[in-house]
């Protein structure tokens, strides 16, 4: 019979089973010294019965009890067999015997047991889902649904992680791991009343700058004492946060007015205020009264290589006649704890436009030398406006010959530009208007 100890209705570990046993005596001589031996049992109780004359039964002298361990439940089975010896003289030799049967007096069956094997339940959870560099989080482990055991709860403790020394109780009672690595061995334990086993510990993170943020897994796992089965595991996670000084990418800048039109942000050239910079994840940032923006984290870039970040410009937002004389959108490399520069430059444009007829030219596509001679002061003109030029070739019909004298026109006037220092081509317009 089972003494189902946790009464689930099920024979199980940790549950007690109870044997009897009936002995006969079938022959025609009295029996002395009867003794009975079940090696797979925990206790057997009772005799030994000095005597049983023939045809005697004994159903109350012998009992045994077997407590059903974890390995019965992995085998699925218990199988038993008791051995009855007696004399046939008192005083004599054990020579006469039989193994025991579940049914028959003449038969050999074993008592089969089946056990029902209650698969381990094993949970692990952080006091603290968010912590920092430096800080301590403290970890319980659970185990539930056990058996007799003894059993060995194993921590895997996460990468930058240490244990804290003295943190650690089993069942409520201080105790101290076995450390091999990264893991921690709490061994050779048994469950409590409730067949359960409860394990608290504390890690800390290191609070070096080295020490990584994110996301990090702790693993803990069951084992069966003795054969080293994995029976469960489980794992908590904890997310160690950025923190501004050590882990972001700072961006600064400034919007200014760049007189030059060089690209730069040269000595004098002032910022222009209330323009608009947005980044990639939709921060919008204003410029103050000098022109400067500061996003804070801007992003949190790979700690081994760094990471690109982008930030536009709103040519919207721009003073009424300004246009922009550098990249939009600005790509940047941003590293951890570091602060990055940022700068769009922007300048105030006048359209500039030159009609010409047929009247300034000669016979050919050339301007003529008094009208020639104009360029170097339209040039000027252009480099103090920092506009853009328009020239319009006006004629009475067309004629082929007007493209030609517009092209030359264009090829002179870029000529004196760059003589003058311009860096970039100088933005040119050309146009052809003839009628009657």
């Amino acid at each position: 019979t089972n003494e189902d100890r946790n009464g689930n209705g099920f024979t199980d570990s940790g549950d007690v089973l109870h044997y009897t046993f009936e002995i006969h005596n079938t022959g025609n001589v009295t029996l002395y010294n009867v003794a009975l031996a079940d090696n797979n049992a925990d206790v057997v109780l009772g005799g030994p019965i000095a005597s049983m004359v023939p045809g005697a039964v004994d159903n109350t002298t012998f009992t045994a009890t077997r407590v059903v361990t974890d390995r019965d439940a992995l085998a699925g089975e218990i199988i038993n067999s008791a051995t009855v010896r007696a004399a046939e003289s008192n005083g004599g030799i054990l020579s006469v015997s039989d193994v025991s049967d579940t049914a028959s007096l003449n038969g050999r069956e074993p008592t089969v047991t089946p056990i029902v094997t209650i698969n381990p339940a094993l949970s692990k959870t952080a006091a603290r889902s968010t912590i920092r560099r430096g800080e301590r989080v403290e970890y319980t482990i659970a185990a539930t649904a056990l058996g007799t055991g003894p059993y060995d709860v194993a921590d895997l403790m996460p990468p930058g992680f240490t244990f804290v020394t003295g943190s650690a109780t089993v069942n409520g009672v201080a105790a101290a791991p076995a450390i091999s690595g990264k893991t921690l061995t709490f061994a050779n334990i048994t469950p409590n009343a409730q067949r359960r086993i409860t394990v608290k510990l504390s890690l800390r993170a290191a609070a070096s700058t080295t020490m990584q943020t994110g996301e990090f897994l702790n693993r803990a796992r069951l084992y069966l004492n003795g054969t080293g089965q994995l029976l469960a595991d489980a794992s908590a996670r904890v997310t160690i946060k950025e923190e501004a000084i050590f882990d972001c990418g700072e961006i600064i800048g400034r919007v200014f007015d760049d007189v030059n039109n060089n690209g730069y942000m040269d000595d004098g050239e002032v910022g222009l205020p209330g323009v608009r910079v947005v980044t990639v994840k939709g921060l919008l940032v204003t410029t103050d009264a000098h022109g400067r923006f500061h996003v804070t984290c801007a992003d949190v870039p790979n700690a081994q290589i760094g990471s690109n970040f982008l930030m536009k410009l709103d040519p919207r937002t721009l003073p009424a006649g300004y246009t922009l004389t550098s990249e939009n959108p600005r790509d940047v490399r941003l590293t951890r704890g570091k602060i990055t520069k940022i700068n769009f430059g922007a300048s105030k444009r006048r359209e500039v436009a030159l009609d010409l007829t047929r009247d300034a030219f000669g016979g050919g596509i050339d301007l003529k030398p008094k009208f020639a001679s104009g360029v170097d002061r339209l040039v000027s003109l252009l480099r103090q406006g920092k506009g853009q030029l328009t020239i319009t070739y006006r004629c009475g019909a067309y004629a082929p010959i007007a493209d030609e004298r517009l092209e030359a026109v264009e090829e002179l006037v870029q000529a004196k530009w760059k003589q003058e220092g311009g860096n970039k081509p100088l933005k040119i317009t050309t146009r052809v208007e003839c009628g009657k």
